[in-house]
């Protein structure tokens, strides 16, 4: 049997049997956001909003609308601003 121990960032951890517990990475709305403008500025298009509705790339498109300024600064630099927030619910 394998284990697998995690150590958080807040001093605590979780030992984790492999095949036996269930785990999956879990991404950030940050990372989720960065993969879909990714993928909708592959298509070569203009249109990113439009593009990003026919993808399903939800949270990008809602990102475009909710944070006007950051939006901006990923299609400038291809980053977000490491103090971005977003609601809690939203993670």
């Amino acid at each position: 049997m394998l284990n697998l121990m995690v150590d958080w960032d807040n001093g605590s951890s979780l030992n984790v049997i492999i095949g036996h517990d269930h785990i999956c990475k879990v991404e950030s709305k940050a990372y989720r956001i960065r993969s879909e403008a990714r993928r909708v500025a592959a298509t070569g298009r203009s249109n990113m909003f439009e593009i990003a509705m026919e993808l399903g790339c939800n949270a990008f498109a809602d990102f475009m609308f909710t944070h006007a300024k950051e939006y901006g600064a990923l299609i400038l630099t291809g980053e977000l601003p490491a103090d971005i927030e977003f609601a809690a619910y939203d993670r």
